[in-house]
């Protein structure tokens, strides 16, 4: 179709047309004969993303740089994002207003002197034990962000590491995905350490919990 058919079907002005072409967000073809511009189906798809992204308020070179980088992108594809976002962050609201419920319940045992239950102690460890771990990570990530460490920073870094995979164990009620982090942590400093050999194993390890997160029945830890 020719350029005036093809303003027809997507409601676009020549000039917007050509405009569009000008950015680079639509490419038409050129007729081998006049070298006059023609479109087909795909154009028009491309002219109907070009619609949608103008009425949610994208410019053109808002809109040119998004297509650059994703040709496939759409509307329908960027709301599918949205909705998988949406249920996740659902998810994490859910998580958090149950926790917030067992801390609130926590404290008010107590306060009162209650017995706790075995969820309650373990949260209970990790209240005790979160002041500890947050020093501890603090310092390792710390030593990480920097180029380079002395052999006492080395050595600091690899105790904090594992001071952090002690206390994560003492707080219970872990899932394997808690493990994996922490060898990856351990492995990290044990790098920086120059501990080649030790920080592989870590790596393995890590990897090995993050097959069990995965795959409940997966038992070839490291030995």
């Amino acid at each position: 179709m020719n350029i005036k058919q093809f303003a027809s079907k997507t409601g676009l002005t020549p000039r917007a047309i050509r405009f569009y072409e000008e950015k680079g967000i639509l490419k038409s073809d050129r007729n081998s004969g006049n070298q006059y511009r023609t479109f087909n189906q795909s154009h028009i798809q491309v002219a109907t993303k070009i619609s949608q992204f103008r009425h949610l308020g994208f410019s053109i070179d808002e809109i040119a740089t998004m297509l650059k980088a994703s040709p496939a992108l759409s509307i329908e594809s960027v709301q599918k994002n949205i909705k998988a976002n949406l249920k996740k962050l659902y998810k994490e609201k859910e998580a958090t207003e149950k926790r917030i419920q067992q801390t609130e319940a926590l404290l008010e045992a107590s306060q009162e002197g209650e017995g706790l239950s075995s969820a309650q102690k373990n949260l209970f460890k990790s209240m005790a034990y979160s002041d500890l771990r947050e020093w501890s990570l603090k310092y390792l990530n710390e030593g990480l962000k920097q180029k380079s460490n002395g052999p006492v920073e080395q050595l600091q870094m690899v105790a904090c590491a594992y001071a952090d995979l002690i206390v994560k164990h003492n707080m219970g009620g872990l899932k394997h995905a808690d493990y994996a982090e922490s060898h990856r942590l351990i492995a990290k400093a044990l790098g920086r350490a120059k501990e080649p050999k030790l920080a592989k194993r870590h790596e393995e390890l890590a990897e090995a919990y993050d097959n069990l997160e995965r795959d409940p029945a997966y038992y070839d830890l490291p030995v």
